[in-house]
């Protein structure tokens, strides 16, 4: 599995200087390896290597820049000069923006054949030109998007047109410092909750005394959000796989039956009307919490106004975790008809094949988040409009 992740510069910068960063800054958490390390070590998928993932960090065409009286920078799109205090309310440069995203495509067509997974992302205006790809035609093989102290106004074509249909489903990752004295912590919150509004599946994580800048934590937290994504991707792929297989048994079987009763007979079968639900647990029911990466003995006890959770690793040595929560089949479409804001974060409600639904998080107390997803998703069920409910996306 061939993977590739396209890491676009903020303004004035290049591609040399940010990937000389991203091969020498180094990451305390992961050993001190620097990204591009982490990178060529590549993804572990269920206990097994990816292989080296290549980084590629092209550079913006040199073009007049307003905020820099309209000297030449290496931009991927013109601001005002005055979008620092514009903020939200500025205008979008909407010609400069596709120039850029036409660029990037060109050289994602050029690569694609050779990868099997995309992920494409950046540092401020790299991050806000990433962000445009989701109302675009893109290719099937961007697995992911992401940003690092960005933001789009809110005049934004994003804003102004439809997602693309392949976009709903892409994950995107925003990540912004809380001491950003460049581009605001509110500029990029609002972003993501405008994105939320448009059905985007976006989550966003805010960092303590992280100026605009790109930092240790948030790139840690990138690597471990892409090879949870990778992994998720690996689990639907082969449900489906596992679900063809038994739907195929399930047909040679009907063939085999049919034959049994050629004798002119009608033939009969034993039919369990309830087998139908029996993968799935009534959110009355309560399960103890266990985690794959706890002992058996170290189970905590679960609050009454929360669904019964599980809590899945995704591997040993990160900070993904997927929480499955256990609901009734009827409840699904209920509880993942829109995102829980909790924890200072916003989690994608998805059906789980297994139990109900689920969500994926970076976390380290998993037990809290899935305390405060399973309380909000309670209340929905509940449909108690007056209960835990402090964002109206909630």
């Amino acid at each position: 599995m061939r993977s590739a992740v396209f890491f676009l510069h903020g303004s004035g910068g290049s591609g040399m200087e940010l990937r000389s960063y991203l091969e020498t800054a180094p990451i305390p958490q992961l050993g001190h390896n620097s990204f591009r390390h982490c990178l060529e070590s590549g993804f572990s998928i269920h206990g097994k290597s990816t292989g080296s993932v290549t980084l590629f960090t092209p550079t913006a065409d040199s073009r007049p820049y307003s905020p820099f009286d309209g000297g030449n920078l290496n931009v991927w799109f013109d601001r005002t000069p005055q979008f620092l205090t514009k903020g939200l309310n500025d205008i979008e440069d909407h010609i400069g923006v596709n120039k850029s995203l036409e660029k990037i495509e060109k050289l994602i067509l050029d690569i694609e054949g050779n990868y099997d997974n995309i992920f494409i992302g950046g540092f401020s205006m790299g991050g806000g030109l990433a962000l445009h790809f989701l109302h675009r035609p893109i290719s099937p093989k961007i697995k992911g998007i992401f940003s690092l102290g960005s933001f789009l106004v809110d005049s934004s074509s994003l804003f102004q047109e439809p997602s693309h249909r392949l976009a709903l489903h892409i994950p995107v990752l925003m990540m912004h410092g809380k001491a950003d004295s460049m581009i605001k912590l509110d500029f990029g919150q609002k972003t993501a909750a405008n994105m939320l509004l448009h059905n985007i599946d976006v989550q966003f994580r805010s960092y303590d005394h992280v100026d605009h800048e790109i930092s240790a934590e948030e790139l840690r937290d990138l690597l471990y959000w892409m090879e949870d994504v990778l992994c998720t991707r690996q689990q639907v792929a082969e449900s489906k796989t596992e679900a063809m297989n038994n739907e195929d048994n399930h047909s040679k079987k009907s063939c085999e039956d049919d034959a049994s009763s050629a004798d002119g007979k009608i033939g009969s079968m034993d039919v369990d009307h309830t087998s139908s639900k029996a993968s799935y647990v009534s959110p009355l029911t309560t399960l103890s919490a266990s985690s794959t990466h706890e002992d058996e003995s170290e189970k905590k006890e679960q609050p009454k106004d929360c669904l019964p959770y599980q809590i899945e690793q995704v591997s040993s040595s990160s900070s993904s975790f997927v929480i499955h929560f256990a609901v009734a089949v009827d409840s699904i479409e209920l509880l993942t008809a829109r995102p829980v804001m909790a924890c200072g974060s916003e989690f994608l409600i998805v059906p789980d094949e297994k139990k109900g639904v689920k969500v994926a998080a970076i976390t380290s107390d998993p037990h809290k988040t899935a305390v405060e997803v399973g309380r909000r998703l309670w209340f929905r069920l509940k449909g108690d409009s007056n209960g835990l409910n402090p964002c109206p996306m909630s």
